[in-house]
């Protein structure tokens, strides 16, 4: 066995302002909520953002955001975090718990709702 650990969360000016992403259809199976060692599509996904310089691969399924290939999905815009709602097609992951912990902490309003491909371009700026 070989591994190989790289720190993709180095502090940069750039990471402060947002980093580069990919868009990747969702070719997982229908229970991405279990956590299982079926990883092989969120890898290739993963594999093809590195491949463009891009720090992640979000993935969509039917037009609709479901997640990273190895992170939750947040979208902030006017001072609101938008996720996808929790269902068989996303991993309910720890940072995501915290972080909608954290919002309701500090009354930030978060809301979990599908987002399109389409809503996201509008909620963000993509070059």
């Amino acid at each position: 066995m070989f591994l190989h650990f790289q720190n993709r969360l180095k502090i940069t000016k750039e990471k402060n302002i947002g980093v580069k992403v990919i868009l990747e259809k969702d070719l997982r199976w229908l229970r991405c909520d279990i956590k299982s060692t079926s990883l092989l599509p969120s890898v290739m996904a993963n594999q093809n953002a590195i491949r463009n310089n891009a720090f992640e691969a979000i993935l969509f399924r039917d037009d609709i955001i479901t997640e990273g290939s190895h992170t939750n999905f947040f979208a902030v815009k006017n001072n609101n975090i938008y996720t996808a709602p929790l269902s068989n097609y996303i991993l309910s992951g720890i940072t995501r718990k915290e972080i909608l912990e954290l919002c309701k902490e500090n009354k930030i309003d978060f809301f979990e709702e599908h987002i399109t491909i389409n809503k996201l371009k509008t909620m963000m700026s993509f070059s």
